[in-house]
This record gives C-alpha cells, sequence and structure tokens, in this order.
C-alpha cells in the first residue's frame, strides 16, 4: 500500500529513554512509561554517559536479536524514542530546575546537552550496529530510510524563547543534520512555532513535521506554516487524515509526507493519495 512495509515500532519504552539509558529511573508500572531522575541533584553534578549494559538497552537488543532471526531481514524494527537532547536533560534533573538551570547557570546546561548528545549517538550507534542486517532504519515517524536518520525534536523549547532556543539547542541540531543522513524536524504544539525560523536555517534539514495539537484546527488552517516550510526548500509532513491530506496538497505544490493508515477497500482515496504526493 504506497509506501507500507512490514515494521515494528520500538516507541514503546517512553519518551526520551536515552535517560533510562544513562541511568534515570524508568517507570512502566502505571502501563505507561515515564522516566524521572533517580534523585534530586545541582546540574553541576550531574554527568551522562551511555550504559550498554543498562537493563532496558540489553531488553531493546534481545528484542532486536529476536526479531533478525524470527524475520530475518523482512521486517524494519524502528528505534527507540531516544528524545531531544533537552528533553533528556529535563528527564534527568527535572523540568522546573532546568528552566532555572537555563537562566541562573547556562553553561552547566551547554555542559549537560554536549554529554546527553554523546551518549544518544553512542545509544543510536549500539542499536545501529545489531540492526544493520534488516537493511534499513526508521523510528516512530514509521518512515523508512536506508541510512541512518531519525525525527528530531526538542520538547522542552515550548517553553523557552528563541534565544534560549538558539543558546541551548540549535548547536545540538545542527549536528544532527550533519551526522544523520535524513533528518525530520518533530515541531510539537503552537508554543513551538516561535523557534521555526531559527529551525528552517538548518541547511541540511529535510523536512519538518507539524504538530498542531490537540484542540486545534486540522491542517487545511495551517497553510501558512507549510509554506514558510517549503519556501524554506524543505519538505512537509501532514499529519491528519488522507481527506485532510488530499485538501492540503489540493492548495499547496510542493513534496509533502503523509502519514496516514489506509483501509484496503479504499482504492479510490488510495490512487489519489499516490497522485497527489
Amino acid at each position: 500500500m504506497g509506501d507500507g512495509f512490514p515494521y515494528v515500532n520500538f516507541d514503546c519504552f517512553g519518551p526520551g529513554v536515552v535517560a533510562a539509558f544513562c541511568g534515570a529511573r524508568l517507570d512502566n508500572s502505571s502501563g505507561q512509561v515515564w522516566v524521572f531522575p533517580q534523585k534530586k541533584q545541582e546540574i553541576g553534578d550531574i554527568h551522562v554517559k551511555y550504559d550498554p549494559e543498562n537493563i532496558w538497552v540489553k531488553r531493546i537488543k534481545d528484542i532486536y536479536r529476536a526479531g533478525l532471526d524470527r524475520w530475518n531481514g523482512s521486517v524494519i524494527m524502528g528505534m527507540p524514542d531516544l528524545g531531544g537532547v533537552l528533553d533528556v536533560a529535563a528527564a534527568l534533573c527535572d523540568s522546573e530546575d532546568l528552566l532555572f538551570a537555563c537562566i541562573e547557570e547556562p553553561e552547566e546546561v551547554v555542559r549537560l546537552a554536549k554529554e546527553i548528545q554523546t551518549a544518544w549517538y553512542a545509544a543510536y550507534n549500539d542499536f545501529a550496529g545489531v540492526l544493520k542486517p534488516q537493511g534499513g532504519f526508521s523510528d516512530w515517524s514509521h518512515l523508512y530510510s536506508a541510512t541512518p536518520s531519525y525525527t528530531i525534536q526538542c520538547d522542552f523549547s515550548y517553553m523557552i524563547g528563541p534565544d534560549m532556543y538558539q543558546q541551548f539547542t540549535m548547536d545540538t541540531l545542527r549536528e544532527d543534520v550533519k551526522r544523520l543522513d535524513h533528518t525530520i524536524y518533530h515541531l510539537d504544539g503552537i508554543g513551538e512555532l516561535k523557534h521555526l525560523d531559527l529551525l528552517l536555517t538548518l541547511k541540511d534539514l529535510n523536512a519538518v513535521q507539524w504538530v498542531y495539537g490537540a484542540g486545534q484546527p486540522g491542517p487545511i488552517h495551517w497553510l501558512d506554516v507549510y509554506r514558510k516550510i517549503l519556501d524554506a526548500g524543505k519538505q512537509i509532513m501532514i499529519l491528519g487524515t488522507a481527506e485532510e491530506f488530499l485538501e492540503v496538497v489540493d492548495v499547496l505544490h510542493g513534496s509533502p509526507y503523509v502519514i496516514q493508515t489506509f483501509d484496503p477497500d479504499q482504492r479510490e482515496l488510495m490512487e489519489k493519495v499516490l497522485k497527489a504526493r
């Protein structure tokens, strides 16, 4: 069905799980996954290092190996939801404490962000080494790439302004778009739109996934956002129904993506979507 492929989503280990790989406490007792600091510490006392022997790292790699053995590379298993660098920092030291640190100890925030990014890539490369036989990469976006890729983000940025975004986030994003062959930015909610202009200066960023959020109007109401992204030479990922996707691409001209599960009986609608792309 279009670009569909057999796929297993590993976001079930929770968002920003790199924090758990580096010693934070992962709690899945509620049926959902939350990550908390093991203990309250000053940001200057928090030091981060990826632990390949971590219980959750070993669990994920065990499942990967079992999947490779079972499916012989015919199913793509996605990367865990590793999280944005500052999202991981918030899990390690508490969101409120991180916000105060951005004001009072910015040099420590920069230092911690660099340590987390090093741990992030250690985790990514570790998992990529196990997954190499499957012949491709994916993540919670459900998109396929033959070479290293990821949907990058900074949900923490909802709570900070463009100056702090420039100070604490842009360097990590520049590294991401340089090191990964394909990157899509997960722009999550109206509180992050203030960062879009800065984000679009990332030359090697491929696309932006605009998530307008619950309670907001659908995709057709955000044409100005989509146009700005397309005018910057980036692709767009449209979230919504197939009908909403067709409504938007009927107005815009570009190379959009869409995430949609199709009813195989809706052949006429499916053909329209494929032609629109």
